[in-house]
């Protein structure tokens, strides 16, 4: 395992959103335990003298320089376990990114010389026994021969039946590399953790054994071109191994001209001494010369040269730097992008490779193979249950309230492996259902409601998905009561839990509003609920109506209607007898066409002809008096007393003449030619009565 990856799936339920992972890379521990086969048939075999011995070291030698800075290679030399299994490994060997530790464990390998011996298995099980101590994250057993074991007693089928038992405890996996044409031969099982390589060739053995390092430490090789090399993944460390006599290797350069440094450049070349006896006849391959160049950068994806003079061959093994993300969508295609959205609902799960240096999509995956991703989700719910789903890219997940474990991998070349785990709590936003359970009859009366401690009853579920659910107890705990709004000319209803879960009571009330102005028919009710539990949330509204029968006679409704407008029927009453006062049926008037300035004229001669009787009108304002009016007469003379005329309205254009006794105490005054009898008072006339007045020497008359 390269990395374990912190995940982080960021869900949305409004309904909607893509989810990212966020990763923090870990670089595993290894112990290698690698079994080196010094026997004298590295050096030769029957009367042939072979190099098998100076390549199989040189290539360990390469092998050191390659080792992270977490891994501890064993060296277990077969020379030293021909008598049992007591010897420690003579080489342990620790990674590092510091070029002198680097530098120094090639040396140390340069530098040892053993005697060539036998192929004892007992190197075997004592670097297996070794391993069975070993608490680092990753176990490797990797065995060197050019021969067969104990020379020949112990058959391929028992070292098979041994290398089952080894990887049986699930800590450790087997890398063999038989060399040469006389190598025990096994039967590889690589689902299991058993690996074999054969190196038919002593020049086979560095290519072998780079391969078997590459599985070992997930590397991989890059394509070469001249000094080029090009890739569109992101990389987190490439290694140049570069042979040539006189090589060198220097730096690598970016195609925006960065130069990049190598952070270790260990030199490997071949050794002069097979053994401790080192005999005439060894052949020295002088031709084993190179550098290991470690190159631990951020390599953004392009074109980079690498500055190596002189070399013959140039290989470059690299270590993609990517993360594996998890991208969550709603079904309408909407990013989670906010860890608070994470909410239940229906997402589309998707994975994908980013760069591990700046989060960024990686969109060319050439150089990852063909990745296979994986992911096991399971979603603990709230209400107790547990439902597992194994998924891939694409798939939808209905994921619920509760707790949400996810756990994804991509395999990706073969043997790279990254890995995301990760625990996230899931919320929810619900609709809450209410719903009429009864409603009781109500009638209204002058004294208020009837059935007034009746309630109706509302039930309230959760809709998740399709599904109704109740309430659970901790739900319906925290969930407050809802607010209930009416019509106007209601009052005031009042809303209670009920003492049955997830029920409400509701009771209608006039409130403070008398029942004769109380609403009835179908009054109105909205209710509108819901709670807040941690970062859950429900909401919900129903509206519905109660009915208020109209149980209130119209003689009720009518005296009511009186005694509330009392003092307005007064007022009314007295307005209108004061307007009735007015009423030409009720209050006399005097006719309209009474002359208003009467010409008062002479019989005998002109004496008088200027003189006039001027009407005037009084107490014309009062309601239900008769109009009265004076007749104020311009005459004087011998003879004559009258000075005025008064009359008072009688109705139906007739006058009453108020002051007849002037007339009938003097025989010369006459109304229409006639005197007034003496028992005619008040005495009745109409308009244009002619009134006159006889002096000795004179009659004057005139007309109203």
């Amino acid at each position: 395992m390269l990395k374990r990856i912190c995940v982080s799936l960021v869900f949305l339920f409004l309904m909607g959103w893509m989810g990212f992972a966020y990763a923090d890379t870990y670089i595993p521990s290894r112990t290698i335990n690698l079994v080196y086969d010094d026997s004298g048939s590295m050096i030769r075999i029957g009367d042939t003298w072979v190099d098998t011995w100076c390549q199989a070291k040189y290539a360990m030698e390469v092998v050191a320089a390659m080792l992270d800075e977490r891994d501890t290679l064993n060296i277990y030399y077969m020379s030293d376990y021909v008598s049992g299994t007591t010897a420690k490994p003579r080489l342990s060997l620790h990674g590092s990114k510091d070029a002198r530790i680097v530098s120094g464990n090639v040396q140390q390998i340069h530098t040892t010389v053993t005697k060539a011996s036998d192929t004892p298995f007992n190197a075997v099980r004592k670097a297996y026994n070794d391993l069975k101590q070993s608490t680092t994250d990753e176990n490797w057993l990797v065995v060197l021969t050019d021969g067969e074991f104990e020379d020949g007693a112990m058959t391929s089928a028992e070292v098979e039946k041994y290398y089952d038992d080894v990887v049986a405890d699930g800590k450790t996996k087997v890398m063999m590399l038989a060399m040469g044409p006389n190598a025990a031969m096994i039967r590889g099982d690589e689902q299991r953790g058993i690996y074999f390589e054969h190196a038919p060739s002593t020049a086979a053995i560095l290519p072998r054994l780079t391969k078997i390092c590459n599985r070992i430490f997930q590397r991989n090789a890059l394509d070469v071109s001249g000094n080029e090399v090009s890739f569109g993944v992101p990389m987190g460390q490439l290694i140049v191994f570069a042979q040539g006599k006189d090589v060198a290797i220097k730096h690598a350069i970016s195609s925006d001209g960065q130069k990049i440094e190598p952070s270790s450049n260990v030199h490997a070349m071949y050794s002069t001494q097979s053994s401790t006896t080192n005999p005439a006849g060894t052949i020295v391959n002088d031709s084993l010369n190179g550098y290991v160049a470690t190159f631990d950068a951020n390599f953004n994806p392009g074109k980079y040269t690498l500055n190596v003079t002189n070399a013959e061959s140039i290989e470059v093994y690299y270590k993609p730097n990517v993360e594996i993300k998890s991208y969550l969508y709603t079904l309408d295609g909407q990013e989670v992008t906010s860890a608070n959205d994470i909410v239940n609902g229906s997402y589309k799960i998707e994975f994908g490779f980013v760069n591990a240096a700046n989060g960024e999509k990686v969109t060319d995956t050439s150089l990852l193979g063909k990745v296979d991703y994986q992911a096991n989700i399971v979603n603990q719910a709230a209400d107790g249950t547990t439902q597992e789903m194994s998924v891939v890219s694409g798939d939808n997940i209905q994921i619920r309230e509760g707790k949400i474990d996810i756990d994804v991998t991509a395999k990706f070349l073969d043997y790279n492996t990254v890995h995301t785990q990760a625990s996230y709590e899931v919320f929810f936003r619900n609709e809450l259902v209410f719903n009429v359970e009864s409603k009781p009859d109500y009638g209204l009366t002058s004294d208020g409601l009837t059935n007034q401690s009746m309630p109706m009853v509302l039930s309230v579920k959760m809709k998740n998905g399709d599904q109704l659910l109740d309430l659970r107890p901790e739900q319906w705990d925290v969930m407050e009561v809802p607010e209930i709004q009416t019509g106007e000319g209601v009052g005031k209803f009042e809303i209670r839990k009920s003492t049955v879960p997830g029920q409400f009571e509701v009771y209608p009330s006039l409130g403070d509003i008398e029942p004769m102005k109380a609403a009835t028919g179908d009054i109105p009710v909205v209710i509108t609920g819901g709670y807040q539990h941690g970062k859950s949330s429900a909401a919900g509204r129903i509206e519905t109506s109660v009915v208020f029968r109209d149980d209130i006679t119209s003689f009720e409704r009518f005296m009511d209607w009186v005694l509330r407008h009392i003092k307005e029927i007064i007022v009314g009453f007295i307005v209108f007898l004061i307007l009735w006062g007015y009423m030409p049926w009720v209050k006399k008037y005097l006719p309209k066409d009474l002359v208003k300035r009467a010409e008062i004229t002479a019989k005998k001669g002109r004496k008088g002809t200027s003189k006039t009787a001027v009407l005037s009108r009084t107490k014309r304002f009062i309601p239900y008096v008769a109009e009265e009016g004076t007749y104020k007469i311009n005459l004087t003379g011998p003879g004559i007393s009258i000075k005025s005329i008064n009359m008072k309205a009688a109705g139906r254009n007739g006058i009453l003449l108020t002051n007849s006794k002037v007339f009938i105490k003097n025989k010369n005054y006459r109304i229409r030619g006639n005197p007034v009898p003496d028992k005619q008072e008040p005495y009745y006339i109409y308009a244009g009565t002619s009134f006159s007045i006889k002096t000795e020497d004179n009659e004057y008359s005139f007309k109203i």
